[in-house]
């Protein structure tokens, strides 16, 4: 399974211990030091921003299937760019702290975009 996180996130470098709990492949985690390896992430932070923070739901659709993205981890009462992302999102785990998601991708709008 691969998980996002919210673009602020992904800089830190708590993700990293958030791999070694959940044994999971993490989208972006720590960017700088993968910029300081020479791997390229700009990609990456952009569809991370599109997941997290656009309004179109058929983008972020695409989006999520493009990087086979299945989960989402966000910190506590989260807002998404778009209200659509909880009609294809299932909780699995919610507190005070964060919240994950699991993307229904069955449930994702059909009509990618082109």
């Amino acid at each position: 399974a691969v998980i996002a996180v919210p673009p602020d996130r992904a800089e830190l470098d708590e993700c990293y211990a958030l791999r070694v709990v959940t044994d999971r492949s993490f989208f972006l985690c720590g960017s700088g030091i993968l910029e300081d390896h020479g791997l390229p992430v700009d990609e990456r932070r952009e569809a991370e921003k599109t997941i997290f923070t656009d309004k179109d739901g058929a983008r972020v659709a695409s989006t999520l299937r493009k990087y086979n993205i299945e989960y989402l981890f966000v910190p506590g009462k989260y807002l998404f760019g778009t209200m659509q992302m909880r009609d294809y999102t299932t909780s699995v785990y919610n507190d005070e702290h964060f919240q994950v998601f699991r993307i229904d991708t069955e449930k994702l709008p059909k009509d990618e975009l082109k």
